[in-house]
């Protein structure tokens, strides 16, 4: 079952924190709260039900405890960054559930949750730009083309940053890059200074990622 969540900025740093998330990926902080704004949003999502009062404290409600225990307890980060406007920049943390997280474009000051199955991450990617598309077969020129392509960021379409996570931090595992070229679409990975060229279909892509994952 998949739920969609929204927090505003401010509330998901404040559920973060009391949950011991130290380190976020896939959202980059405006501003740090001080305490009277701390003290209003709690008050404010007293009122709207994130939070239940039990005892001298709160409870966290579901579905939004298992979101951010999800993102705690993930083995895997996928943090996803696309070229286009339209495209939202997002992380994907995988564990027993996979929890999707981006900054809203429609406002700034809003956070997008998504707490999906562990499957559903091709569609994830698939519906939102970021698996390769299929082209027609290129013409003389365009074959001619990709015989002297080469790295160009202006080519970049989408940027994969594959991290282990574990303990208080992440580490980046794999680095891989999908350009878009007349005729289909490559992946890169950056190794160093290296760089090394694959085709793949969007299928055999995600699998490869997957496959990363251990």
């Amino acid at each position: 079952m998949e739920e969609l969540l929204i927090l505003g900025e401010t509330e998901f740093q404040i559920l973060a924190a009391a949950m011991g998330l130290t380190r976020i990926y896939g959202i980059r902080p405006k501003s740090e709260p001080d305490e009277a704004a701390v003290m209003y949003t709690i008050h404010e999502m007293a009122g709207k039900g994130i939070l239940v009062q039990e005892g001298g404290g709160f409870r966290l409600r579901e579905p939004y405890r298992t979101a951010v225990l999800s993102m705690k307890e993930a083995g895997w980060i996928l943090a996803v960054t696309g070229k286009d406007r339209e495209m939202s920049d997002a992380c994907f943390y995988l564990g027993d559930r996979l929890v999707s997280l981006e900054e809203s474009l429609q406002d700034e000051s809003a956070i997008k949750i998504g707490v999906h199955e562990r499957e559903e991450l091709f569609p994830q990617l698939s519906d939102r730009g970021f698996l390769p598309k299929p082209f027609l077969d290129p013409d003389i020129a365009g074959l001619q083309e990709r015989e002297t392509a080469f790295w160009d960021e202006e080519n970049v379409y989408a940027r994969y940053l594959l991290l282990a996570a574990g303990g208080e931090r992440q580490e980046a595992v794999r680095d891989f890059s999908l350009i878009r070229e007349a005729g289909g679409y490559r992946v890169a990975e950056r190794t160093g200074d290296l760089r090394e060229y694959w085709e793949y279909e969007a299928q055999a892509f995600y699998e490869m990622l997957i496959s990363c994952m251990g």
